[in-house]
């Protein structure tokens, strides 16, 4: 079996689209080839990929329309196969010299304000083959649904986020099972090196794109009606346990933001002694992950939403996650149409979601949650390990 890491590495005010992707071009080397995503922004502006596709000829043949979730369509440049979201509908998936790119990038966000702007650089680690073999894709046991995130390469993404522009720079390498079987390495030291060339390695980089081992399948299908059957009936019942708070079913206005109130603590305080730990990697401005190994050896993760700049209500649900497989638990902390995304409009009001919450966050835990890690196997030491 194969196993990949995903590194995420942390960025500074210096960092920029385009020196982040200079940086990941020379620590790739000149055998590396790119992937891209440039798209419009929604707001309506002068198209920005018109005017690259005019001042940059080799990239003309990558203009498109591109079919969103939404049914809604937005232009882009996009040399993206069928392995990814957002693939190029015209087939056309050729490669454009890196140096282009590198141009492209240095004018984001100004000079080319893109409304996202995504670049995979493969090839690196060599051994990771940029095109498919015959008779399938390159990266065996990586689940195809998840190779969006988890392509094995350099990926840079720089979109515009509520403030202001999001940068993301990660790494996904292959790595080996250690001997005897109960973890999985890190990669070798030459690759550790060039990573750090990247930016300052994370302590914890996770296993990313698993397929179940051979002979341990979990009853997908099954695992998927159970959580489809909690969201269904969600408000049925919440509306029949015994939560500690009647929370007012027409809520007042929130008040503040998801940025400026305290939260971290009072989630720390209510869910530590239940077993979750904060996961720093995977929280936010506005969104808070705590995770918990359970007697199973899988992954469950609590992710709680707060807002953004301009919002402040809760939103929280819950992940249960074994090699290959992942599905997912919406909460709310009251009945009613208001209980999946209640408004914070004062401490007061905080504190009493949080322990709402706990209560329905135990009983998932209880019923629907125990139901669904009953169909699947035990998890292998390795994947306990990384918990």
């Amino acid at each position: 079996m194969h196993f990949y890491r995903r590194y995420q590495f942390r960025l500074t005010k210096a960092d920029t689209t385009g020196i982040l992707l200079r940086r990941a071009i020379e620590v790739a080397g000149p055998a590396a080839t790119a992937k891209f995503f440039l798209a419009d922004s929604t707001s309506g502006h002068a198209s920005i990929v018109d005017r690259v596709a005019k001042s940059y000829a080799p990239l003309a043949s990558f203009n498109c329309m591109i079919e969103e979730k939404t049914d809604s369509k937005v232009r882009a440049l996009s040399n993206l196969d069928g392995r990814f979201d957002h693939p190029n509908p015209n087939g056309v998936t050729g490669t454009v010299p890196l140096s282009t790119l590198a141009e492209i990038a240095d004018g984001i966000p100004r000079r080319f304000p893109f409304g996202y702007a995504t670049f995979l650089i493969e090839g690196f680690p060599e051994q990771c083959p940029s095109s498919p073999p015959a008779g399938g894709h390159p990266w065996p046991d990586i689940d195809p649904a998840l190779l969006g995130n988890s392509v094995p390469g350099i990926l840079l993404t720089s979109r515009w986020w509520t403030p202001r522009r999001e940068l993301k720079f990660s790494a996904c390498v292959p790595v080996a099972l250690a001997e005897g079987g109960g973890r999985v390495s890190n990669p070798p030291p030459d690759v550790i090196a060039r990573l750090a060339q990247l930016g300052r390695i994370p302590k914890k980089a996770p296993l990313v794109g698993l397929a179940p081992p051979e002979g341990s399948t979990p009853d997908l299908s099954r695992i998927a009606a159970v959580s489809s059957s909690w969201k269904e009936n969600l408000q049925q019942r919440v509306s029949t346990l015994p939560l500690p708070h009647a929370l007012p079913v027409d809520p007042p206005r929130s008040v503040g933001s998801g940025f400026t109130s305290p939260h971290k603590a009072s989630l720390v305080i209510t869910f530590r002694p239940r077993g979750y730990r904060p996961d720093s990697e995977g929280s936010g401005h506005g969104f808070f992950q705590f995770r918990k190994t359970t007697s199973r050896g899988n992954n469950l993760t609590l992710s709680v939403d707060v807002g953004g700049a301009i919002s402040h209500s809760c939103s929280a649900f819950l992940g249960l996650e074994g090699p290959g497989w992942y599905s997912p638990f919406h909460l709310a902390v009251s009945p009613g149409p208001w209980g999946g995304q209640y408004p914070i409009s004062s401490p007061e009001i905080w504190r009493q979601v949080v322990e709402n919450l706990a209560v329905v966050v135990d009983h998932a835990e209880a019923t629907s949650v125990a139901d669904a890690e009953a169909l699947a196997p035990f998890a292998p030491a390795w994947f306990s390990a990384e918990n």
